[in-house]
């Protein structure tokens, strides 16, 4: 016979504890410099100008249709208003335009 384990409350606050502690533990680690460049892949230029980087778009699975999905989705209609494209530690990609900068921002 096959002996089938019931989850137990018990079981689920252990898993939940544990989930916890890592989750904080590597909240802790990421305050150290050291560590949070370990954990996290640096910003990765995918664009200058009008001229895409095609060996850091590859590394980074970045295909040019979603390249210029990212550059409509900035609001620019031309090319020639990128000033760079830029993939983030956190995975998103910014679109800097050519142009006065607002400091509103900043």
């Amino acid at each position: 016979t096959v002996l089938l384990l019931q989850p137990t409350l018990l079981t689920g606050l252990v898993a939940m504890t544990v989930l916890f502690a890592t989750q904080a533990a590597f909240g802790a680690l990421r305050t150290h410099r050291r560590v949070d460049r370990l954990l996290n892949r640096p910003p990765v230029l995918l664009m200058a100008g009008r001229t895409p980087l095609m060996e850091n778009m590859r590394r980074s699975h970045v295909t040019e249709d979603e390249l210029r999905q990212r550059i409509r989705l900035a609001g620019l209609a031309s090319l020639d208003h990128v000033l760079a494209v830029v993939l983030e530690r956190n995975g998103q990609v910014s679109v800097l335009r050519h142009g006065p900068v607002s400091l509103e921002l900043f």
